[in-house]
């Protein structure tokens, strides 16, 4: 029995269920999805898109519910696809439970996030349990899924919602069609007792004597009564088996129904997979009949419950997007993320007149959001597991005609033509790309892995991967080395190698020919293994040493991402992250408050700087906080904030303070870090995208750090200095 068959017959019978082993490592792999995605949740500031989605959380929790008509405004764009009412809902009751800071406002989505791995689950019966259990694993240390999880926003959550409804709604009409067949059995049976007591009631008819009479009426009774016996029996058999099928079938339609409540209260995201699966079917209705047979009888399937489907949906919705009612603003939200979702698709003026707007397409498509290249350079480059074996999984798809895997590889096709064709992409888009991934990676890795495994070649399968180990580990070491060479000087033709103590002079390309040669010699090696012992063997060996050099680029992808360089522009997912120095800042000024107030948050501050962004966040405690578009004269308070003009010399920031009304003295803070744009081409760019690569390096002066000024009014200063703190 499956994992999900027992799990629905504990929804249907809760004393049915059983605890297998696949249940623990089901377990097991949520356990590492959670590790992953709540270890130091809160190291890093929370970026400005984060703290816009966070902020009106945390405002109406602590009472000031936004009354003035930009408050919709501003939420709309709150997130980087746009407001989510449910990732609102879920961080005011985690900000409710366990206070607001930077962790629990990414608590939610870590949390579904981590629940993704029981996905897979809805769709064993086509993966295989073996298969399934792969796609856990993998979607466990996705580094897309590590990254989005770990941010603010409700992508991950409106990929839940639309993951987990489709598999309620698979299951609900696989138990809609056994309950259908366990009625026809039930009145097939009914139908054979009745012919069979018919039968031998004429058969003892004709026997025509008195006793032969009496036999067949003996007999008319006996048969009939055998066969009514029979045939109550299994009407009982079919009726109860037909009643429990419908109890499930009702189940998960309600379940359905509220997972896509809760995706479409997660805001645009959900349009994005909603568009997506659309086009899925549409293309395998157009490639396959049986395909366009088997989505015209769900959807019959689905119209005979259809109230109770949209039911279970709008409350669901109606309750998330509101906070239970707490949020009047959640409905408008959640229809502003929409009308954004729509103008994501031509991000121009809206002043412009059609003619000229049509004009400027080509040129505002590819600035509207983040690159193509930049999704295609994120799947590739921290994404190389699911990428690979997905590309393998999804041509055994089409070559052995597995329907659920073709509708998988479809749906990453139609995922990645949306990130390529979407104006207002970002990096959010990458997930509706990599959950499919994940699911044929993994089966393919079980179908591969689970038809060459014999104990006897256990040995020999070790060795080939201790091989391809070492071989991969030697053509890492001298790509690391001539990105380190070329770092500093790009110049081919100069170069050493250290060979017993001495130093040969040689090119440095020879570095990038022997890490070629190196990832060549893992196939020839493979290859003479299968040629000298067993070919089954070589290919179990090649894959497992392949999947295991590719399970560790991942792995430390997805951890500098998240962990080590989280809020380094050079890393891809956030292009204008929040530094670290912004909590210095607050240091300072907290310690400035309580010299001056006698409490860490009661000093009035002066800020220059949206009220939504990274620094307002970071501002939250401070009730006497202002946030002003322009400073002048008027302006007294003893803390001010002000950002650094970078068109004005180093010099002009000075300590003079800004034109205030008094005298201040100042220290400047990096608040977030970003790129600048290559002027020109370079030549040495081979040399910088190999750093890149290989460290996540950024280019030599091309990292730069957008500042503010902590201005403390002069007295207040001075009453610090006074009491010698």
């Amino acid at each position: 029995m499956s994992s999900l068959s027992s799990l629905s017959s504990f929804i249907v019978n809760p004393h049915r269920f059983v605890f297998t082993t696949e249940h623990c490592l089901y377990l097991a792999c949520f356990a590492l999805a959670l590790a992953l995605r709540l270890h130091h949740l809160g190291a890093h500031p929370l970026t400005d898109a984060e703290a816009r989605a966070a902020l009106p959380a945390y405002r109406l929790l602590r009472g000031g519910v936004e009354a003035d008509p930009a408050a919709a405004e501003r939420r709309s764009r709150s997130t980087p696809s746009g407001d989510s009412p449910a990732y609102f809902s879920f961080a005011y009751l985690s900000f409710l439970l366990f206070d607001a800071s930077d962790a629990t406002a990414r608590l939610a989505p870590a949390l579904f996030g981590s629940a993704l791995v029981f996905l897979p689950l809805f769709f064993g019966d086509q993966l295989g349990r073996g298969g399934a259990l792969f796609a856990a694993g993998l979607l466990a240390v996705s580094s897309g899924l590590m990254a989005a999880s770990r941010s603010a926003d409700g992508a991950v959550i409106a990929l839940f919602g639309l993951g987990f409804g489709l598999g309620a709604l698979r299951r609900y009409l696989a138990a809609t069609r056994h309950g259908d067949a366990a009625t026809r059995h039930g009145d097939a049976a009914t139908r054979h007792g009745d012919a069979a007591a018919t039968w031998q009631g004429d058969a003892a008819t004709r026997h025509g004597d008195a006793a032969a009479t009496w036999q067949g009426d003996a007999a008319t009774r006996h048969g009939g009564a055998a066969a009514t016996r029979q045939g109550d029996a299994a009407t009982r058999h079919g009726g109860a088996a037909a009643t429990r099928q419908g109890d499930a079938a009702a189940t998960w339609l309600v379940a359905s129904g509220v997972f896509f409540g809760l995706g479409l209260a997660s805001g645009a995201p959900f349009l994005t997979g909603a568009l997506v699966v659309a086009l899925t079917a549409f293309a395998a209705a157009w490639i396959s009949p049986d395909e366009r047979a088997a989505i015209r009888e769900a959807w019959a399937c689905l119209r005979r419950q259809a109230r109770t489907f949209l039911v279970a949906l709008g409350l669901t919705a109606l309750i998330v997007s509101t906070a239970a009612s707490m949020d009047r603003l959640g409905l408008g939200a959640l229809g502003a993320s929409w009308v954004g979702w729509l103008r994501g698709w031509a991000a121009l003026p809206q002043a412009w007149p059609l003619p000229q707007a049509w004009a400027a397409l080509p040129q505002a498509w590819p600035a509207a959001g983040r690159s193509p290249g930049t999704v295609f350079t994120f799947l590739l480059v921290y994404e190389p597991l699911l990428v690979v074996f997905g590309v393998i999984g999804a041509a055994r798809a089409f070559l052995n005609g597995h329907r659920l895997a073709q509708r998988l590889a479809w749906f990453s096709l139609a995922a990645l033509g949306f990130a390529t064709l979407y104006s207002g992409r970002t990096l959010f888009d990458v997930i509706w790309v990599v959950l499919p991934l994940a699911a044929l990676a993994g089966w393919s890795l079980a179908e591969i892995i689970g038809n060459a495994w014999e104990r006897e070649e256990w040995p020999l399968v070790a060795a080939q991967v201790g091989v391809i180990a070492a071989l991969f580990i030697f053509s890492g070491l001298n790509l690391a080395a001539l990105a380190e060479q070329a770092r500093v000087s790009p110049d081919f033709s100069q170069g050493s190698l250290s060979l017993s103590g001495f130093s040969i002079p040689v090119s440095r390309l020879s570095y990038l020919y022997l890490a070629v040669v190196a990832l060549g010699l893992v196939f020839v090696v493979s290859y003479l293994f299968g040629m000298g012992w067993s070919p089954r063997a070589a290919r179990l060996g090649l894959t497992l040493g392949c999947s295991a050099a590719l399970l560790f680029m991942n792995l430390a992808a997805g951890w500098g991402v998240t962990r080590l360089r989280a809020n380094d522009p050079a890393e891809l997912w956030w292009e204008r992250p929040t530094a670290d120095g912004l909590r210095h800042l607050m240091l300072v000024l907290r310690n400035t408050s309580n010299y001056a107030t006698g409490h860490e948050h009661d000093i009035q501050v002066t800020v220059q700087a949206p009220p939504d962004g990274a620094l307002a966040w970071a501002l939250r405690a401070f009730a006497h906080a202002a946030f002003v578009e322009t400073l002048g004269a008027n302006v007294d308070s003893p803390v001010v904030i002000t950002p650094i003009d970078e068109s004005q010399p180093p010099e002009a920031h000075g300590e003079a303070g800004p034109q205030l009304g008094s005298s201040y003295v100042g220290q400047s803070f990096p608040l977030r870090y970003a790129l600048r744009a290559a002027p020109a081409p370079n030549p040495s760019a081979w040399a910088d995208q190999l750093g890149w690569f290989m460290f996540r390096r950024a280019p030599a002066g091309s990292a730069q750090a957008e500042r503010v000024i902590l201005w403390v009014r002069q007295d207040v200063q001075q009453l610090q200095t006074a009491t010698g703190r």
